[in-house]
């Protein structure tokens, strides 16, 4: 079966090839597609670090622009450093979009080997994050305006942060702990999916029984549903209380909507157990799974 399958060592060590001999293979399999030398030394030099020292020192000095991009960008929103000169936030970025522009284009030149690389490459998600990170920059600048100011291109601002996962992509601990998890997902969808489906069950049940407990009796004047104290209820619909079962049953508890009758908080009472239940159980099934993965990797 498709389950016994995924629990054999054999299997579990063909998803993850060794990681001592298989990202160099594939990299000199890379390399020797890339013509002319030129271009070869610089794919290299931006997309291997392991490959020499100076693309190591290329990926170390990347890496430390991201985090000082990032750090720019957190600082320029504490009020504390407000009182800075807009012009020193400026000349900052200013100089970290040229960078990374710079930083852009080489990438492109990198993959400019053939048009299929160069168009894999621009569409990428890295790729994409690269173009998004720079782009409010140029965008600002055709306006003639701020435009941290505009959510929408603020939320284009945004992407910048997201440069910060690209290191990742070198670490093979943490790409390999990414997969594991995902496998671990795939071999417990069965059990996450029967866990779901109860979870929807309960929401149905629960909200129709705390909407009827807790709606109160209909004001004329108000055009409301009002409960015991005069107020207008909170749980005005069945979507409404499902709000209240859902952050009840993920132990959230925002506290915003509670029950005010004894039939509503005798309703909770079991939503509180099952709160606790469908904490435990998902996290059980895919801690289990995590465990089972991760030393089956190991050991191969």
């Amino acid at each position: 079966s498709p389950s016994h399958s995924l629990d054999s060592p054999k299997d579990i060590t063909d998803l993850f090839h060794d990681a001592s001999d298989h990202p160099s293979r594939t990299d000199q399999e890379t390399l020797s597609h890339i013509h002319p030398q030129w271009r070869r030394t610089l794919f290299a030099l931006m997309e291997q670090p392991t490959s020499s020292s100076s693309a190591f020192l290329v990926h170390v000095l990347i890496i430390s622009l991201i985090v000082l991009s990032a750090l720019v960008t957190i600082l320029e929103t504490v009020p504390a450093f407000h009182s800075i000169s807009v012009s020193v936030w400026f000349g900052f970025e200013t100089s970290l979009v040229a960078l990374f522009t710079v930083e852009y284009i080489v990438r492109c030149l990198a993959w400019s080997s053939t048009w299929m690389g160069l168009a894999k490459w621009v569409i990428s998600f890295f790729g994409i994050i690269d173009l998004l990170s720079v782009l409010p920059y140029y965008i600002e600048l055709l306006l003639g305006q701020d435009t941290s100011i505009l959510f929408r291109f603020s939320i284009l601002r945004m992407f910048r942060l997201l440069r910060v996962f690209r290191p990742f992509r070198y670490n093979n601990t943490i790409l390999l702990t990414i997969e594991v998890m995902y496998l671990s997902v795939r071999r417990s969808q069965h059990a996450l999916l029967a866990i779901a489906f109860f979870v929807v069950m309960v929401l149905t049940v629960f909200s129709t029984l705390l909407y009827f407990a807790e709606r109160g009796t209909w004001d004329e004047t108000l055009e409301t549903f009002i409960n015991n104290d005069g107020d207008p209820t909170s749980f005005q619909s069945i979507p409404a209380a499902a709000w209240f079962v859902l952050v009840t049953i993920t132990t959230v508890g925002y506290g915003e909507i509670t029950p005010r009758s004894f039939l509503g908080r005798l309703v909770t009472l079991p939503l509180l157990l099952f709160g606790l239940l469908f904490i435990t159980l998902p996290s059980f099934v895919l801690g289990r799974e995590f465990s089972i993965v991760w030393e089956k990797m190991t050991r191969g």
